[in-house]
């Protein structure tokens, strides 16, 4: 039996992944809510990254636990979630260091790096629920590209420091959609063979 497998069937794992997940979520929400007031309700979709899919991560787990069919676009678009916005997060903290790792928010940071990348190593657990059709691999990658679109054009994208590396975060983001999206549907496509 292999690690995923042994770490979907611990229940204690599972619970505790899901209290994790909950409790990420409502900081990340938090986090996002000066951004959340002051954008159009029709675009809150777009606006926070990580705790969206931290809520997906918490509605997946909870119908793991009680055995409920996982939709396998839920667990696509949550994988490339993850894995996406995580990796966008730790290149933030990276590209702009002299305001994340600044004393007011150097301990913050050191704790969002970690849990982002708990957040990447999680979306592995949902390869299993994925069925890799060529279908949802679309659905997948015009999702993501859409947010890149509301967040680079119409600037949904989270506040950050004023930089000319934002064209860069808008190219690494678009680059990322498609990596993590034909990872997804390659590893689910490997385990269907």
């Amino acid at each position: 039996m292999g690690l995923i497998s042994r770490l979907l069937n611990s229940r204690l794992f599972m619970v505790s992944l899901l209290i994790a997940n909950i409790i990420g979520t409502q900081y990340g929400f938090y986090y996002y809510h000066a951004q959340l007031s002051k954008t159009p309700f029709d675009f809150y979709v777009f606006v926070p990254y990580c705790p969206l899919y931290t809520l997906f991560m918490v509605l997946i787990i909870g119908m793991f636990i009680l055995k409920y069919e996982i939709p396998s676009l839920l667990a696509g678009i949550t994988f490339v979630g993850l894995v996406k916005y995580g990796i966008w997060t730790e290149f933030v903290f990276f590209i702009f260091p002299e305001y994340f790792f600044s004393p007011a928010l150097f301990n913050q940071t050191i704790i969002l790096i970690f849990l982002h990348i708990g957040m990447i190593l999680e979306a592995f657990l949902l390869v299993p629920f994925v069925s890799g059709s060529k279908s949802e691999f679309y659905l997948m990658l015009s999702w993501f590209l859409i947010n890149d679109f509301f967040d680079y054009y119409l600037g949904t994208a989270p506040l950050l420091p004023a930089s000319s590396m934002h064209y860069v975060l808008a190219l690494e983001s678009v680059i990322v959609s498609f990596a993590v999206s034909f990872i997804i549907y390659r590893l689910a496509q490997s385990r269907t063979c």
